[in-house]
């Protein structure tokens, strides 16, 4: 396996951007999708099977200790657009350019659905990930 390109990256990136403004869906997971809503990870897992990646299906709440995430952790200094960034209870997916600045996790909360957000209001990064292929 290898890491996925930095244009894989970005298409993962710009696909998600797609689905600005679906819904919310509390505890939509495998079942998400852009008519009912998502939830981060949900949101997480339906873009990346969309775009021909196998990622399986992991809650945000088992993130942190998913052996195949774990082996793809990066130090932040290499992160590039669609990565993933891992929260304590959230994730979502890097994004370098922004609309708004500071504005830099691409992802599906309450207070919004799927939109970029403050990354800082989630509390501190437990990790960033890359995705292999």
């Amino acid at each position: 396996m290898a890491d996925i390109t930095i244009q894989q990256s970005a298409a993962v990136l710009t696909f998600a951007k797609t689905f600005e403004g679906a819904p919310y869906q509390s505890g939509a997971g495998q079942n998400s999708n852009p008519t009912s809503g998502f939830d981060c990870s949900g949101f997480i897992w339906y873009v990346l099977t969309q775009q021909g990646f196998n990622y399986p299906y992991t809650p945000t709440s088992a993130m942190a200790n998913s052996q195949s995430l774990r082996q793809l952790n990066i130090p932040p200094e290499v992160i590039n657009a669609g990565d993933l960034i891992l929260f304590n209870g959230h994730a979502g997916f890097f994004d370098p350019n922004p609309p708004i600045p500071g504005k830099t996790l691409y992802s599906a909360t309450t207070t919004g659905g799927v939109h970029n957000e403050d990354p800082t209001y989630f509390g501190p990064i437990v990790g960033y990930y890359r995705l292999q292929v």
